[in-house]
C-alpha cells in the first residue's frame, strides 16, 4: 500500500525530533517523519543516531533503504560514511549497527512500519540485499530525447519487471527545464545537497522531500547552485507531457489511457511494454 497523500514541499529542517515510531528499535534512535502511511506504518523519516547507539543484528518486518547523510555507521564489520546505500527486504537479517560518530540516515520503509526484531544468532541474508558506496559508483549522463542537458544519474536499485527502484539525480549548477510533464507512478524525492525548483511546486534544497501521486502535472524545473536529489518511483519513471499546463490528474489520467505516452524509462531502457 502506498498511501501517503501528497507532500510536497516537506523541509527536514523545520521539522522537530521524536522518537522514531517503530517497535523493536533500541531507545535513542530520533526521526524527522517527512512522510508516513496512516494505516500501514510505511515511512520516510531522517533518523539521528549519536555515537555509541547500537541495534544488535536482526531483521526489520518491511522492505527497507538507508542512505547515510552524515556521520560514519559500522554494519558488522564493515564502516561505512557518506553516501552509503543500503536496502534489505523485510525479513533479512541485518548486522549489528554501531553509530561511530553522530550519524543521520534517510530511512525509507517501503512495505509498512520498519519495526524491528533482534536475532543476533541467524545469520545476515543477502538475498535481493543492495550494499553500495555511491561515492564509487560513476554518473551517468541522460541521453534520453526531450529532456534538457545537464542532468546525470546513479541507479541504486531497480526492478526491470514492474519499473520500481531507487537513484540519485544531479544538476549541474544553473541548469533549466522549460518542460511540464507528469507521471504514472508515485514519486518520492529528498534533495541530497543543493537546490532545485520545481516551479508550481516551490523550491527544493538540502532537506526538502516530496511524496508525489501520480498523474499530477509539475514543472517547469531549474537549479542555481546544482543539486543532488534521492529518487524513487514504484514503477517505470516515464515523463508524460500534459496537454495544458493546468491539466488536472483526472486529465492527465484519462490522456495517459486513451494515448498512451513514449515508452522508454528515464533510467534508459524500454518501460515494461507501455
Amino acid at each position: 500500500m502506498h498511501d501517503r497523500g501528497w507532500v510536497e514541499l516537506a523541509h527536514a529542517p523545520a521539522i522537530e525530533w521524536e522518537p522514531l515510531p517503530a517497535a523493536g528499535w533500541p531507545s535513542g534512535a530520533q526521526a524527522k517523519v517527512l512522510a508516513r502511511d496512516p494505516v500501514d506504518g510505511a515511512l520516510t523519516a531522517i533518523v539521528q543516531l549519536h555515537v555509541g547507539y547500537r541495534r544488535p543484528a536482526g531483521h526489520t518486518a518491511a522492505d527497507i533503504e538507508v542512505l547515510v547523510l552524515s556521520g560514519v555507521l559500522r554494519l558488522g564489520d564493515g564502516v561505512h560514511g557518506v553516501g552509503w546505500f543500503g536496502y534489505l527486504p523485510a525479513g533479512a537479517n541485518s548486522s549489528a549497527w554501531t553509530a561511530e560518530s553522530d550519524v543521520e540516515l534517510l530511512l525509507c520503509a517501503r512495505t509498512g512500519s520498519p519495526d524491528f526484531a533482534p536475532e543476533p544468532g541467524r545469520p545476515a541474508l543477502s538475498a535481493g540485499a543492495v550494499a553500495i558506496d555511491t561515492e564509487t559508483v560513476q554518473w551517468n549522463a541522460s541521453t534520453r530525447p526531450g529532456i534538457a542537458p545537464g542532468l546525470a544519474h546513479k541507479l541504486l536499485r531497480f526492478d526491470p519487471a514492474t519499473g520500481e527502484g531507487t537513484f540519485l539525480g544531479a544538476a549541474v549548477p544553473s541548469w533549466r527545464s522549460p518542460y511540464l510533464e507528469f507521471h504514472h507512478t508515485i514519486e518520492e524525492i529528498y534533495c541530497v545537497s543543493g537546490d532545485i525548483s520545481l516551479g508550481n511546486s516551490g523550491r527544493m534544497e538540502a532537506g526538502s522531500y516530496l511524496w508525489r501521486p501520480p498523474f499530477i502535472t509539475h514543472g517547469s524545473f531549474w537549479s542555481d547552485s546544482g543539486a543532488i536529489i534521492y529518487v524513487w518511483t514504484d514503477g517505470h519513471l516515464v515523463n508524460h507531457p500534459p496537454e495544458r499546463p493546468d491539466s488536472t490528474p483526472e486529465e492527465n489520467r484519462r490522456h495517459f489511457e486513451r494515448d498512451g505516452a513514449p515508452a522508454v524509462d528515464v533510467r534508459g531502457g524500454a518501460a515494461g511494454g507501455e
